[in-house]
């Protein structure tokens, strides 16, 4: 099955699964305005945007690029930083066209790019939730179809970048997420229905100009485990979690003022995508 669709002017062909530039093309990266949201404390909180399932479909476009703090990010809606939560019901299908505007690959960071719909009891198989066979090189995208099933539990779930190897620096540095909730909550907890939902993506950006220094920590515990293991000695505790290098921010502001009322229950949904 073909969908055409028109992306900058560029006619593009897509079946289930990976596409490419006609031969010939060039594919020309969009310019995506800065992330609208002041990463300073305190800030206003932000919502993120939001994909509605219309007749049984929530379908968009999601990209990726460079962004100014040197690191791959989403954009979304022509703006960096940016990752809609999708709303759908059980029965209903995601559908999303994954566009890879990251330069050029070397051996070290190849900027191949995917999606994984986390916690979704959904298809493996290519063009659903497959993380292995599915990789979008530098100027490809990814046609992604991906069906909830009629019975699938209702609750918050996410979708972040999985590709094998470079995952920690898109999904973690980078902050590549967003959630996905599946309706139908209230039809077990009645009182949600009137309650202010509150969506909180927690991620752990890397900051700009940074080393990650979980990286740095893992290969000096690499070549310590490899003297120490043999000598029967106890291989020092990873240490990972946060640092000075990376900034904690809840859909992309630092420490955001969440507005609620003395005595206000809210139902928030609260996804970790530190990484």
């Amino acid at each position: 099955m073909f969908k055409a669709l028109w992306s900058l002017g560029v006619l593009l062909l897509a079946s289930f699964g990976v596409g490419v530039q006609p031969a010939g093309e060039t594919i020309r990266p969009p310019t995506f305005l800065p992330h609208p949201w002041v990463v300073s404390s305190p800030s206003p909180f932000p919502e993120p945007p939001v994909v509605v399932s219309t007749g049984g479909v929530a379908q968009f476009d999601l990209f990726t690029a460079i962004s100014a703090s040197g690191l791959p990010a989403f954009a979304y809606d022509g703006v960096f930083g940016v990752a809609p939560t999708v709303r759908v019901h059980p029965g209903d299908t995601i559908k999303v066209y994954y566009f890879n505007y990251l330069p050029a690959g070397t051996p070290v960071v190849m900027n191949m790019t995917n999606l994984h719909f986390h916690g979704l009891r959904v298809s493996p198989q290519l063009g659903s939730d497959d993380v292995l066979d599915m990789l979008s090189a530098p100027g490809q995208f990814l046609n992604y179809s991906v069906t909830i099933p009629a019975n699938h539990p209702p609750g918050l779930y996410w979708y972040h970048t999985h590709p094998h190897g470079e995952t920690n620096r898109q999904a973690g540095d980078g902050a590549m997420s967003g959630a996905i909730v599946v309706e139908g909550m209230q039809e077990h907890l009645p009182i949600l229905a009137s309650m202010t939902e509150r969506i909180l993506v927690i991620r752990a950006p890397l900051g700009k100009g940074k080393i990650d220094p979980t990286i740095v920590r893992r290969r000096i515990l690499r070549h310590l485990n490899a003297v120490i293991a043999p000598a029967g000695g106890q291989p020092p505790a990873c240490a990972n979690g946060l640092d000075s290098a990376h900034t904690v921010t809840v859909n992309g502001a630092v420490t955001p003022t969440i507005p609620i009322a003395p005595n206000e229950a809210q139902f928030f949904r609260v996804v970790n995508a530190t990484g």
